[in-house]
């Protein structure tokens, strides 16, 4: 259904007129059968019939056509708010595992990165949520100023995002390091606020299951933090065994 409705709904005036003729020629040739076989050779030309179906289907092919076009836009808009952070415009965590994964399995080989803004809760605390929202956004538009366009990234929640490097991703180490340096949020009643960020990066292969890579991320994110945060840490085996490290 969804399908069809992208196919019927107009996307400009000129596509609105074409398809409204399209209908109207089909509408007229359901009539010259309809005579055919009631009549046979005494049946009315084609003309007849299709200025017959004009003069009675217009109005309808118009309101079909108005009421088609608005339910693909509706249709956009709420598929836009599902998949969007409002406060940011990122995709949200539905966004970003739909394109990373298919059946709660990786799509393809990368790198991912779970990022969380240091003591933001401290700056929500100071400064209120406004504030904080102010920072969420900087933080949001720092991030995709950063990434290309082929990289996935997201706003996973809170103060946590998410960044999926496609490929062997080679610079991905470099690029966490990058970002892990944050950035400075010029406030007009609260001056310069630095937002560092600690950082969770593992690597998985096509066919690995999205949980488990996400939770390996995770795992070394909570590792950057427990090192004093700003940094990057990367998920090893070592780090699975160990004790699940507290935030300082």
């Amino acid at each position: 259904m969804d399908r069809l409705v992208k196919i019927i709904a107009p996307r400009n005036a000129f596509d609105f007129v074409f398809k409204a003729v399209v209908l109207l020629l089909i509408i007229g040739l359901m009539n010259w059968g309809r005579d055919f076989l009631k009549a046979g050779a005494n049946h009315n030309g084609f003309m007849y019939n299709f200025r017959d179906g004009a003069i009675v289907g217009t109005p309808f092919v118009i309101l079909s056509l108005a009421l088609v076009g608005h339910l693909a836009r509706l249709q956009a808009k709420l598929l836009r708010l599902a998949t969007t952070d409002m406060l940011t415009g990122l995709p949200n965590r539905r966004a970003f595992l739909d394109g990373i994964a298919g059946d709660d399995q990786l799509r393809q080989r990368g790198a991912l990165l779970m990022i969380d803004l240091d003591h933001f809760k401290r700056i929500n605390d100071s400064y209120g949520h406004q504030v904080g929202d102010i920072c969420l956004r900087a933080a949001a538009d720092f991030l995709r100023e950063q990434v290309k366009s082929n990289i996935a990234c997201a706003r996973l929640g809170g103060e946590e995002f998410g960044i999926f490097v496609p490929g062997d991703a080679p610079g991905s180490a470099a690029l966490a390091g990058h970002l892990a340096n944050g950035l400075v949020v010029d406030l007009p009643d609260a001056g310069m606020i630095a937002l560092t960020m600690s950082i969770g990066l593992t690597k998985g292969d096509a066919g690995q299951g999205i949980g488990m890579v996400m939770a390996r991320a995770d795992r070394a994110l909570y590792v950057a933090k427990a090192q004093g945060r700003a940094r990057v840490a990367k998920w090893t085996p070592q780090i699975e065994a160990q004790p699940f490290p507290r935030a300082v």
